[in-house]
């Protein structure tokens, strides 16, 4: 402890120069997660603009009406159809046009995971992207752990100007690092030729919330 002390009072004291000194504070929290969010697609290849735009609204429709119904889905938001050109198939040697749309699935029960992720590609979408787990009352929980940090930095203040032998005047300033959220678990699922088995892989359903936060003190030398 006091070689821990020695070399910090050696790091702080050109800090001590100007008067001022830099203290962080980290808090974590693992919490159990209560929503699971889905990011899937679907991707569509013609020769006719219309038809490869037809068909990727009509599949997506399909889904939108699956989901209405499904219990254990909390809400669903889509976004606008993509359709482009494809450039590399200008000489008519396969489709020139491309359609995609993405959308993304909240539940609040995890047991139908399966269920859905199996008959949303059933239905048509065979695009798969990121499956995590999360929180829904985020934001009070990030007040929360927030100010663990800043109890945290604050007793790392007072311990290191006493043993130093300064005191602490007032708080310059004060900044927080962006909410982290880890590990980032998920699960896959990997589009399969017919007759392939698809096999699902569910991560433990808990969640680190970190916060950190730098406060920087105006200092004086004791008499």
């Amino acid at each position: 402890m006091r070689n821990t002390l020695a070399f910090l009072a050696l790091a702080l004291l050109p800090i001590l120069g100007n008067a001022q000194a830099t203290f962080t504070g980290t808090a974590t929290r693992t919490v159990n997660a209560d929503e699971l969010i889905i990011t899937v697609g679907i991707y569509r290849e013609s020769k006719e603009a219309k038809v490869v735009f037809e068909q990727t609204r009509a599949k997506m429709a399909e889904a939108i009406a699956y989901l209405e119904k499904k219990k254990g889905v909390k809400k669903f938001e889509t976004e606008q159809v993509n359709l482009y050109n494809k450039n590399e198939h200008q000489y008519g040697m396969g489709p020139n046009f491309a359609a995609n749309q993405s959308l993304t699935v909240t539940l609040s029960d995890f047991a139908v995971y399966d269920e859905v992720m199996i008959a949303l590609l059933d239905l048509g979408l065979n695009h798969v992207g990121q499956v995590r787990f999360a929180v829904s009352n985020l934001s009070a929980l990030k007040q929360d752990v927030q100010l663990d940090a800043i109890k945290a930095a604050k007793k790392k203040a007072e311990l290191f100007s006493k043993e130093l032998g300064v005191t602490l005047v007032k708080i310059i300033s004060f900044s927080e690092d962006i909410l982290q959220l880890s590990p980032t678990p998920y699960a896959n699922y990997k589009t399969a030729d017919a007759g392939s088995e698809i096999q699902p892989s569910l991560a433990p359903n808990q969640v680190d919330v970190t916060m950190s936060v730098t406060v920087v003190y105006q200092i004086s030398q004791k008499e």
